[in-house]
């Protein structure tokens, strides 16, 4: 028999396909002269993908809003906080830490729709539904490791160097000589033109792209008059690892006072500039960031968090 009627024709489920030509035999004795045939269905078809987008957008069921919202949202485990992600005007990522209270108010006016007994369309409060969610997308800790062999257990906020996300590098890269004297030439004339401190500097830089989630331990100190181009130094780096990565300052509080938010997910902290006074008032802070397999970052208004 006919299962769905469609346009000029219809659908039967078929398992046998000489029972396929019998039904059709069948369909073929009627008295109006109709003749039916069999076309297969086409199971090729694409969907343009900004269709499924625009779709999917649309869709209110939890599944569907779970999936969107987890794309920048999460439950970190330890301790127990949530984290968004969100992109600044130059597309770098940041992660923002809340305690349960103030990640609730963030994201209430989030609501999914399920239909209740009666059979009636109703919204929900996502949050509610989703913090007891098992499933849920989380993290045991947040972390920043700067390598790319990382439990998938951590939210690692190292993203990659930016010299290696670059596509045209990839495609078009060829060794610049010229380029590369540049640089050295430049670390000379920071050092003095001493050989063994070229040597020192140059394995320095080396080993924070070759290794960069080892800790070397020692700090660098450059002294010299204005102009010598201490900052150039750093811009480097700056174009090669990505800006997001360093932190430049004049001001010691920003690195080692109360609140050192800024310090984050740094693989370079530049401190310009740094008087005999404050060196002293801040020396075992200092000490700490240099040597510590961990430090503590203290957002003001925020969760704390190692």
């Amino acid at each position: 028999s006919l299962g769905v009627p469609m346009f000029d024709g219809g659908l039967i489920e078929v398992n046998d396909k000489d029972k396929n030509e019998d039904i059709l035999e069948t369909f073929n004795k009627n008295p109006y002269k109709v003749k039916f045939i069999n076309k297969p269905i086409k199971s090729d078809i694409v969907i343009d993908q900004d269709i499924l987008d625009t779709y999917d957008d649309t869709m209110k069921d939890y599944q569907s809003v779970k999936d969107k919202f987890e794309e920048n949202h999460f439950f970190i485990r330890h301790p127990p906080t949530y984290g968004e992600i969100l992109k600044d005007k130059d597309g770098i990522e940041h992660c923002y830490i809340y305690k349960k209270t103030d990640f609730n108010a963030l994201v209430e006016d989030c609501m999914y729709e399920e239909i209740d007994s009666l059979g009636l369309t109703v919204e929900r409060s996502f949050f509610n539904t989703w913090a007891k969610d098992s499933t849920k997308r989380s993290y045991d800790r947040v972390d920043f490791i700067p390598c790319d062999n990382v439990d998938e257990k951590i939210f690692n906020q190292f993203t990659g160097f930016r010299v290696n996300k670059l596509n045209t590098l990839q495609e078009d890269y060829s060794y610049d000589e010229e380029a590369v004297k540049i640089f050295t030439d430049h670390i000379k004339v920071l050092v003095n033109d001493e050989e063994d401190a070229y040597r020192y500097v140059l394995n320095y830089f080396a080993h924070l792209y070759q290794k960069p989630e080892e800790i070397p331990l020692v700090a660098l100190l450059f002294k010299s008059p204005q102009g010598c181009g201490k900052d150039t130094l750093m811009d480097f780096h700056s174009a090669i690892m990505g800006k997001e990565y360093l932190f430049r300052t004049e001001d010691i509080e920003k690195c080692l006072g109360k609140f050192n938010d800024q310090i984050q997910k740094k693989i370079i902290i530049q401190l310009n500039e740094v008087g005999g006074a404050d060196g002293f008032k801040y020396k075992e802070q200092l000490k700490n960031v240099i040597t510590a397999e961990l430090l503590n970052i203290n957002p003001k208004g925020r969760t704390p968090y190692d």
